[in-house]
Parts: C-alpha cells; structure tokens; sequence
C-alpha cells in the first residue's frame, strides 16, 4: 500500500467545495454547511528486529446522515486504512461530512490502530516518524461544522503491555488550532515540517536505550471525525413557547362567549 499524503489531502480539500457548491445548488434558499479531515502515520527504519506473529491492523468507520425536513440533505463518509510490514507502518483515515437546509445532521468517524512487537534485543531501539494531519470545516451563519484530526504513537514493554513509556500525540482541532505532545524530549527528535491553514505535518526519530532483553510493541493511532449539522433551538424556543402560545389561546378561548354575551346583551 502507498499512501501519498498530499494526494489524499488534496482530494478532501477539491471535492469538499464541489460537495458543498451542490448542495448549495440543490437547496439554495437553504443554508450549508461542510467538514473534513484526514490523518496519516508513517513508522519505519526499525533498529530492532520485528516478530511477524504480533503484527496487527485494525480499522473502522462510522456515518450518519439525517436529514426530515422538506427539502433538507445530509451526506457522510468516511475511510481507513492500514498495512505493517516488518520494515514499515502505515496508516491513515479521513472522514467527510455535509448538509443543507433547515433540519439535519451529518457525521462521520473513521480510526485506524496498529501494533508492531518487537524481540527481547540490546542497545538502543530506534524508528523514524511522520504524521500528517488536515481539516476543512465551511459552514453557512446558524450552521455548524466540526473537525478533529488525531495521530499518534506509543511505545509499550511487552511484559507490561496496558502501560506505554514513551509517546507522541498531534491534535489538529481547528484550520489554526494544532497541538503537538511528548512523553519526553529526550527520547523524541521531532522537527514541524509543514503548518498552515488546515494543514500540519511533522517527521522525527525516536530513540532510546532499553535493558538487555527487554521487548517492545509500538502502537499508531489515527482518528478522524467530521460534523456538519444546524444547532439545535434554546429549550426556551423549543418548551417555553409552545406553552406560552398554549396558555394565549386558552385565555382567548375564555374570553371569548364573555364579549359574545355583552354584544348582546347591548
């Protein structure tokens, strides 16, 4: 599998106007909204060497789209990724989501999660990284749209596998909010290759010295999510009038064979 970062951030951010132009022509009186992210994690160049056996590849995605009013759309996609190798990890996931009109909700979800073991060895365990992260959120004023992109990276000692010792996390939760953690500089050489508008990408090595005989596994992460949705009405609107415009007929209703009966009786 070769995936080629650009290309598939390229392919969000030209279709996603497209998506959003049609729905625009779809329902223009109608107001839209779109979002979109990707995330991709590459880990190669292991200094140790791999146990096949403990190689895993876990992918899934996620889509609704509601959309009862008249008129309204609401579409969801979303795609994962992932392939390991003894030389090289690489994984990916991307998630889309659009609407129009006066009701809907749209969201999509996709993840992907590796795992690499590695053999009791000596010395200094070693691998190079590159995450890249993108997101496009457009939406219309009274309409929302949300995305999050998440890679990441864990290193675990086999004999105590629920507890990483080293880790690296990129956030990117807005076209301007990206966050970028460390377990430990010490051990994580990272340099920010890339940052702009919707747009993040960081390379590095990790490296650290082990006890002899120690195993390792290490773990990637890419979650996406995408939500394109109208907010919903204060509970003001949506209990206190309707129970106002009630109690203002009732009243209307009382006084009505009142003023009937005095016209009357004039």
């Amino acid at each position: 599998m070769q995936l080629i970062p650009k290309t598939l951030i390229k392919s969000l951010i030209l279709t996603a106007p497209i998506a959003f132009a049609s729905t625009i022509a779809i329902a223009p009186s109608y107001a839209a909204s779109i979002a979109g992210a990707s995330g991709e994690l590459i880990l190669q160049d292991f200094s140790w060497a791999a146990n096949p056996d403990s190689f895993e590849a876990i992918t899934n995605t996620f889509t609704t789209a509601i959309a009862p009013a008249p008129g309204a759309t609401a579409m969801a996609d979303a795609v994962a990724d992932a392939s390991v190798k003894p030389e090289k990890v690489e994984q990916f996931s991307a998630a889309l989501a659009t609407g129009s009109g006066t009701d809907y909700f749209a969201t999509g979800k996709g993840n992907s999660q590796t795992g690499i073991g590695f053999d009791p060895g000596c010395g200094c365990f070693q691998f190079n990284f590159k995450a890249t992260l993108a997101l496009l959120t457009v939406a219309d004023p009274g309409e929302i749209a949300q995305a999050h992109s998440f890679v990441a990276f864990k290193v675990y000692k086999n004999d105590d596998p629920f507890t990483f010792v080293d880790y690296l996390k990129a956030d990117l939760w807005s076209p301007t909010d990206f966050q970028l953690r460390l377990s430990d500089t010490n051990y994580i050489n990272v340099s920010l290759l890339d940052q702009q508008d919707g747009f993040a990408q960081v390379e590095g090595t990790y490296r650290r010295k082990f006890d002899d005989g120690t195993g390792l596994t290490v773990r990637g992460f890419t979650n996406t999510e995408a939500v394109a949705t109208v907010p919903a009405p204060p509970m003001f609107a949506v209990v206190i009038l309707p129970v106002l415009t009630w109690l203002k007929r009732r009243a209307q209703m009382k006084t009505s064979p009142q003023e009937v009966s005095s016209r009357q009786a004039d």
